[in-house]
């Protein structure tokens, strides 16, 4: 029996058809079962290991399924394929398959050129308007252009209604001042009219701007006399608001209301001119003061600020050689100044005792420092009685001794004099407290 060899090199199922059974060995390239099946056919013709292809006959009944033959031995090496054989002619179109898939796009060719510009079309309605635009800056200003004729003066309007047909009442009493209404007021049938005046428009009080008598002098040594005629002058502030004819002026001890006319409701217009008034003069130290008054349109009175004269004593100091003093001496004695106290600073020449003198009523220096040198603030050292008999008197451990003086103006009191303990030889001034 012959040996028949099938080599498969492809998937599809190999078809021997033999008359007798044979023995077949399959070997195949792929790792594919083979399958082989006995066909009860006549052999076609077929080429030989790889010939030309015979026409095929007509297909066979096919016969039983045959037993499975065993496992063929090992595969034999593959016979040299056989020259293809001439192609058979084309079959007939089979149905066309469904469509596949669509592929991805491709990627967008190059834009290609501009056409040619269509006719225009027809112009569309008008849109709406759209909003304002922000305003401009303005622009610099024009000429003044020429004043045109003055208009015909208009119709009256009617006279408004009276203020005091309106009218205000109210029994509270204010609690605080408003505008020129006081605290404390009550209301009863106050036209608006004046109420609003009083409230806008506050009463405004006069006052003395300044006040003038006619001597120039604010001391006098006690005796001299005092001529107070002549031209008193004054000026107001508000003075609208002065009441005519109500000017007084008076004199008198006292600063806030002297009690002596020199003149009564006089013209306020000044100057006033005094004649005829006795001249003043003091036997002791005094001050008289003036003062003129005045009324506001309320009657309301109001005064000026005082002036005033004082009638003084002398105090006296200097240098001297002499141990004690008389009163030439103490006349004689280079400074003096009308004064109401002894306390102030005293400045002396070089050389001889430096002396005080002043009005025995004036008192003693303060115990220990009532006569200090003002340069080292040390106690000056003054004279008792050890130094000279003179000074046998003693007040507060400073001794002085005591000289009438009578002033050139024929006034006599007692004065105590005080001298330095030594001579000095330089200039000094000396405190007295």
């Amino acid at each position: 029996m012959s040996d028949i060899k099938v080599v498969n090199s492809g998937p599809d199922t190999i078809k021997v058809s033999i008359n007798e059974t044979p023995s077949v060995k399959v070997s195949s390239p792929t790792i594919q079962a083979v399958k082989v099946s006995a066909v009860a056919a006549p052999v076609t013709s077929g080429g030989g290991g790889g010939g030309g292809g015979g026409g095929t006959g007509p297909t066979g009944p096919q016969g039983p399924t045959g037993a499975t033959g065993a496992q063929g031995g090992a595969t034999g090496p593959q016979g040299v394929t056989g020259p293809t054989g001439a192609g058979g002619s084309t079959g007939a179109q089979g149905v066309t398959g469904p469509t596949g898939a669509g592929g991805p796009t491709g990627a967008q060719g190059v834009t290609g050129a501009q056409g040619p510009t269509g006719a225009s079309g027809t112009t569309g309605a008008a849109g709406p308007t759209g909003a304002t635009g922000a305003t401009g800056a303005t622009g610099p200003q024009g000429a003044t252009g020429a004043t045109g004729p003055q208009g015909a003066t208009g119709a009256a309007g009617p006279t408004g209604a009276d203020g005091s047909t309106f009218q205000y009442t109210n029994g509270t009493s204010m609690p605080e001042a408003v505008g020129g209404i006081s605290a404390g007021t009550t209301f009863s049938s106050v036209a608006i009219g004046d109420l609003l005046d009083d409230l806008l428009y506050p009463y405004q009080d006069p006052s003395f701007s300044n006040f003038n008598v006619p001597f120039s002098t604010s001391a006098l040594e006690v005796g001299a006399t005092l001529d107070i005629n002549g031209n008193y002058t004054w000026a107001f502030s508000n003075s609208a608001n002065v009441s005519n004819n109500t000017l007084d002026i008076k004199r008198g001890t006292s600063s806030f209301n002297p009690n002596t006319s020199i003149v009564t409701n006089t013209s306020t217009t000044s100057p006033y001119t005094a004649s005829g008034l006795s001249s003043l003069t003091f036997s002791s130290p005094t001050t008289q003061y003036f003062k003129a008054f005045a009324d506001n349109t309320n009657s309301v009175q109001f005064s000026s600020t005082s002036r005033s004269v004082s009638w003084r004593w002398k105090l006296f100091f200097g240098t001297s050689s002499n141990t004690t003093l008389d009163e030439s001496g103490i006349e004689g004695l280079s400074g003096s100044a009308l004064v109401t106290s002894k306390n102030g600073t005293r400045s002396f020449a070089a050389g001889d005792y430096k002396y005080f003198a002043w009005p025995n009523s004036l008192g003693s220096p303060t115990a220990s420092t009532g006569f200090k040198d003002t340069s080292t603030n040390l106690a000056v050292a003054m004279a008792d009685s050890t130094d000279n008999a003179f000074f046998s008197s003693t007040q507060n451990g400073w001794s002085y001794g005591t000289v009438n003086v009578t002033n050139a103006y024929s006034q006599t009191i007692s004065y105590r004099v005080y001298r330095t303990k030594n001579t000095l030889g330089g200039s000094i001034n000396i405190q007295v407290s």
